[in-house]
């Protein structure tokens, strides 16, 4: 089940709640008839003010990981292509796009927060969650579409070098 960025950030909303009173927020009452919805701007502009804040205060910063993040990144060379490893722990396939354009990778998508929490607090949080985005230059040119796995945390992408050469010595 793929999240839009609005439930991401509620979500976060919730953590941060959480976090500073150990209750879930109170349901906001439906807006009257008169009243215009914030535009989705308003709200992450909102919502940017909010997690600045929240890492101001070292109990928060604590107990709420940052709401994006940009995993970290292996770049690996064979004589046939080239393999980009980055850590997301608990990412699914289905939650991850990749694009290859000029001579850009660009590899975004979301890490989830469990669904309930069940009455349950974070006492510390360092594994991050919520979306994700790493854009990283190609070292050399490459051919044909990415291919795509998730395995046990982690994200291969392949790409096939456009041309056979000796790799570099280390």
């Amino acid at each position: 089940m793929r999240l839009s960025r609005l439930e991401l950030m509620y979500d976060h909303v919730r953590a941060i709640h959480r976090s500073l009173t150990g209750a879930e927020p109170p349901m906001a009452a439906p807006a009257g008839g008169d009243q215009k919805k914030p535009s989705f701007d308003d709200v992450a502009r909102r919502f940017a003010e909010l997690e600045a804040v929240a890492r101001s205060i070292p109990s928060v910063a604590e107990r709420v990981p940052p709401f994006s993040f940009a995993p970290p990144l292996d770049v690996i060379g064979t004589e046939r292509e080239l393999i980009f490893e980055l850590g997301v722990p608990g990412v699914e396939r289905a939650d991850v796009e990749v694009e290859a354009t000029g001579g850009e990778l660009v590899v975004s998508g979301a890490r989830h927060s469990p669904a309930a929490l069940d009455g349950r607090v974070y006492f510390h949080a360092e594994m991050p969650r919520g979306p994700f985005r790493r854009v990283i230059a190609q070292p050399e040119s490459t051919s044909g579409p990415p291919r795509v796995e998730v395995e046990n945390g982690i994200v291969r992408i392949k790409l096939a070098r456009a041309a056979r050469s000796p790799l570099p010595r280390a």
